[in-house]
């Protein structure tokens, strides 16, 4: 029942599986199914449910970027772009903070969720309003 519970938890909160904590706990609950002595026909079916969730969560998504050309692009936890006026980036699905700079100019700070499997329109970071 508890084992049963600790997928439910994971399969209901997805999301959790984007940080590397939450992925080694899937991990864990997964081999702990495994383990299990004759797995009953649902935990099967929920652990095949989590196995699937968990490989979404380790699939790169490609992140469009678009920038001026002199604007300055980080991400945080990630590294920092550089100028660009177009880069596509692989990233891990979780929240990311994206931020440009410009000298002389407002900095722009976005934030954007990348989900398993879905493709994000175009984040823009141009950095226009003069301080």
């Amino acid at each position: 029942a508890e084992l049963q519970a600790r997928l439910e938890a994971l399969i209901q909160n997805p999301e959790r599986l984007w940080n590397e904590p939450g992925r080694d706990e899937a991990r864990a609950v997964l081999s702990a199914a495994a383990q299990a002595g004759v797995p009953r026909q649902r935990l099967q079916a929920r652990a095949a449910e989590l196995d699937r969730l968990l490989a979404a969560a380790r699939t790169p998504v490609r992140l469009p970027l678009r920038s001026d050309g002199l604007t300055s692009v980080v991400i945080y936890r990630v590294g920092q772009f550089g100028r660009f006026e177009s880069r596509d980036v692989e990233l891990l699905p979780g929240r990311y903070t994206v931020v440009g700079t410009r000298s002389g100019y407002r900095d722009v700070r976005r934030e954007v969720e990348l989900r398993p499997g879905e493709t994000p329109q175009p984040l823009v970071i141009s950095c226009e309003e003069p301080v």
